[in-house]
């Protein structure tokens, strides 16, 4: 395995991944692959951030935009068909600018205030952007209170914002996170009642409904099933809706937690499927917690298979190349999800994804021969975060006792190792 030439490289990617800029010119960018306005003396391609050049022709405040509808130039359509958009006032504004820089080192407070700034000296809709970057600053810092207000913010910036699905998103989440279930959903329901909602954000707020209410708490197969048929009626709702290939975002959503009910419920060949046919409908615009959701399943997948194979393999030595191999697709699936995705994660999947890892390095610690000591004190550092992820409780103490377990072994293992060698060098 060669983790150790690749873990600088995608560190280093993971907060530019996360921060893309998404909101700083009046150019729009549909999800048909169209930019709009479009200039016949300027090339001006989707999907790249605009140039001087191309903001210059582009102009400012030539963009109408709500939840529900958009216009620019002569163009009309609904906002569920808007991939990014760029806004001039906002990008020429020092603060706004700031904030985006220091978004992107990861620098959220700082972010947050810099947007502060900027919201302050804006209007109309470069001031919605800025509190809309602010709101997402803040959530980052994991402050679940502030992250309210500030979602408050932007909504009484105008009853029709664009970011209402969003906000109301964020509004769910941190009630959630404060244990206040019925104000998490009645955010929702806000979404959902909305007049004239985007089909888009409509299917969003419905999955993190059930998202939230069904599957979340589950634990029994019965609670899992519920889950499973709750978004398998999504799905079946959402393709009779017109212009459901504006939910393409929200699709991917149900898919990635219809396949954790599926794996949850023993079928991971069925799980598998779900999560390779995301992948191949995945583009660079595919939201980063699907991706980390998708991974963190194909891990456990991958783990499970292992196991299989291992028990196959005490009969079968032949198979325990396989078992290897399997184990090593299983590490780099929840590597990925830690190196490159965990600040889009939400907490199941970075804990889940921190534990698979200790107990798959501890699998090659074991079926090696315990000899490998690096691969041992991987897996105990990957514990020793996993401990540090878990609450207080039944679990945690479990998990510690499988974490000292491995210290045991590890220590006697790597210190007969390390006195084999002092006795050669004698």
């Amino acid at each position: 395995m060669r983790y150790r030439g690749l873990w600088a490289i995608i560190l280093a990617l993971v907060v530019l991944l996360f921060w893309t800029p998404t909101a700083t010119a009046d150019i729009v960018d549909l999800s048909n692959g169209i930019r709009l306005p479009k200039h016949r003396d300027i090339d001006s391609p989707w999907g790249k951030f605009p140039t001087d050049a191309e903001l210059t022709a582009s102009g400012k405040n030539n963009l109408k935009l709500s939840y529900d509808t958009f216009e620019i130039g002569k163009t009309k359509g609904p906002a569920g068909q808007i991939a990014t958009l760029y806004i001039t006032l906002a990008i020429k504004n020092v603060e706004y600018t700031s904030g985006e820089q220091n978004g992107a080192r990861g620098y959220w407070a700082e972010s947050a205030e810099a947007f502060l700034l900027a919201s302050e000296k804006l209007s109309g809709l470069a001031k919605q952007v800025a509190l809309y970057k602010r709101m997402l600053a803040i959530a980052n810092t994991g402050n679940a209170p502030a992250t309210l207000q500030a979602a408050d913010a932007l909504l009484a910036s105008d009853p029709k914002t664009y970011y209402f699905g969003p906000a109301q998103e964020k509004r769910a989440r941190a009630f959630a996170e404060l244990g206040r279930m019925g104000d998490a959903v009645a955010a929702l329901k806000k979404v959902t009642d909305a007049p004239g909602m985007n089909v888009r954000d409509y299917f969003s707020a419905a999955y993190l409904r059930v998202f939230l209410t069904r599957f979340l708490p589950a634990k029994t197969k019965d609670a899992y099933e519920k889950a499973e048929k709750a978004f398998q009626a999504l799905l079946t709702d959402l393709d009779r809706r017109p212009q459901k290939e504006l939910a393409s975002i929200p699709r991917l959503q149900i898919l990635m937690s219809l396949g954790a009910c599926v794996r949850a419920l023993g079928r991971g060949e069925e799980a598998k499927a779900l999560y390779e046919k995301i992948l191949k409908a995945a583009t660079d615009t595919t939201d980063k917690n699907v991706l980390a959701g998708v991974y963190y399943g194909l891990g456990d997948v991958a783990f499970e298979e292992a196991n299989a194979l291992q028990a196959r393999a005490k009969t079968a030595p032949e198979l325990k190349q396989q078992v290897l191999d399997m184990l090593d697709q299983s590490a780099l699936h929840y590597l990925r999800v830690l190196l490159l995705y965990k600040e889009s994660a939400d907490r199941r999947e970075v804990f889940g994804a921190t534990q698979g890892a200790a107990r798959v390095f501890t699998t090659l610690f074991t079926i090696t021969g315990e000899k490998n000591c690096e691969t041992a004190r991987r897996a105990y550092d990957f514990y020793r975060q996993a401990v540090d992820l878990q609450p207080r409780g039944e679990a945690r103490r479990l998990l510690v006792r499988e974490g000292l377990a491995l210290k045991k072994r590890m220590d006697a293992a790597c210190k007969e190792k390390e006195e084999s060698k002092d006795e050669e060098g004698k």
